[in-house]
């Protein structure tokens, strides 16, 4: 059986120049699933909410040449309210030929 969820989705989106070649930006998401019509039967590890917290440094090296650091903090609950959370940290680095 195929059940339509319902459900709810909120961003917001920051961006703030430092210098000209600096800037920083964040992010802030969580996304919901609401329990209808029995679903799920039974509390189950089945996701329920999840919110991620996103910050970004980036610096434009020349005009060829940029680079980047992000910290990523994301956390979830399931329907049995277990919580999990995760913690990430990546750089970039993107050249134009």
């Amino acid at each position: 059986i195929l059940r339509c969820l319902v459900g709810s989705e909120m961003c917001i989106r920051d961006r703030y120049n430092i210098t000209p070649k600096v800037f920083v930006s964040s992010t802030y998401s969580q996304t919901r699933l609401y329990s209808e019509n029995d679903y799920p039967v039974t509390p189950s590890d089945q996701y329920r909410y999840g919110q991620y917290l996103v910050a970004n440094i980036f610096w434009n090296v020349n005009a060829n040449l940029q680079v980047g650091a992000e910290y990523l903090r994301g956390w979830r609950t399931d329907f049995n309210d277990m919580t999990r959370h995760a913690n990430r940290l990546n750089v970039s680095a993107q050249y134009n030929f």
